[in-house]
């Protein structure tokens, strides 16, 4: 399934123009990642051809088109851009958590190799800066800023790898780190392309963060509960990892002193078996952590909603409230 395709797959009522501007940052992607490099070119288009939802573009297409921007041939590039750096940090992602899938196939460097899947991600990091790079300072140093703070987070995460004293707070700052941030730069640099106005931009920019730490609580819920065939990767990956996300944190408080040490020792191991990764699960499930994580990420979504200006278009102020409430139903 292609990119457009998972973006339907949110359910949402896109107008043509919206999947016209999708149409354009897909074919701005295809067309940016060339090589004279065979093996370079055949291995982005693994990468980028994975079917991703595509949730940064149409996050960026649908602020742009709220503050009443109109050239999509001028936005394609800056929303391929995100696209290509997020793919990026997922291939370097997936080597070091020693993931082996990725978008239901095989995860890049297991098919081709721990040292061609590093190039490949440095390719596709530098081809996003490349056409993020066409739209002045101001809105390239916004990029590099929130490209900072990802790696601020992913940093503080693998500190607190195994150690399942984390508390919320500190998976809150991570979670804004790694995902709200540059989810709030990528509708603040919608806007700004668009023409928006302060208050718009503003406003905007604080739905992408609020909506940025929804969108990866519920991802973390979906790592405990998720359908594997639905998801295209195995449930639990976190904790095998040693990620100790919301639900985890939440079913510690909640469990009865015989689970939270069987939990505690579980999560804190550096190497589990597929049992313990079971046996998590089912402890954590027979909690309320799950509804809490849920309950967690509705407030955010409903916060990211509040933040949009009445004065936004309204059909595609729709969109944005539709996307929001999409993030906390989906099942991938």
């Amino acid at each position: 399934m292609n990119g457009l395709g998972r973006v339907v797959m949110f359910k949402l009522c896109l107008d043509s123009s919206v999947m016209q501007g999708l149409k354009l940052v897909e074919e701005t992607i295809s067309e940016s990642i060339r090589s004279d490099e065979p093996a370079l070119w055949e291995m982005a288009r693994y990468a980028t051809g994975s079917g991703g939802k595509r949730f940064r573009p149409l996050l960026m297409v649908l602020s742009y088109k709220s503050v009443g921007g109109t050239s999509l041939n001028e936005l394609a590039p800056l929303a391929a851009s995100w696209e290509l750096i997020h793919t990026a940090t997922l291939v370097h992602d997936d080597i070091n958590d020693d993931s082996i899938f990725r978008r239901r196939k095989t995860s890049l460097f297991k098919r081709f190799g721990i040292v061609n899947a590093v190039v490949t991600g440095d390719y596709l990091f530098t081809k996003g800066f490349k056409l993020g790079g066409m739209y002045g300072k101001e809105l390239v140093t916004i990029t590099a800023d929130a490209c900072s703070k990802m790696a601020e987070g992913e940093i503080l995460q693998m500190k607190n790898l195994h150690k399942a004293c984390v508390s919320e707070k500190t998976y809150l700052e991570q979670i804004s780190l790694k995902t709200a941030a540059p989810m709030a730069a990528i509708c603040k640099q919608g806007a700004m392309l668009g023409g928006g106005r302060c208050d718009e931009v503003e406003g905007l920019e604080r739905f992408g963060f609020n909506l940025g730490m929804a969108y990866q609580i519920v991802d973390d819920i979906l790592d405990v509960v998720g359908d594997e065939s639905v998801l295209g990767k195995p449930v639990g990956v976190d904790i095998c990892r040693g990620v100790v996300t919301l639900p985890h944190i939440a079913a510690l408080r909640q469990a009865d002193p015989v689970d939270r040490e069987k939990l505690l020792h579980i999560l804190e191991k550096n190497f589990v078996t597929p049992d313990q990764v079971e046996k998590a699960i089912e402890i954590i499930k027979s909690t309320n952590a799950i509804e809490y994580a849920l309950g967690k990420a509705r407030k955010y979504k409903d916060m990211a909603k509040m933040c949009l200006s009445p004065s936004l278009d309204k059909k595609y102020r729709d969109m944005l409230l539709q996307l929001a409430d999409s993030v906390v139903k989906r099942s991938y």
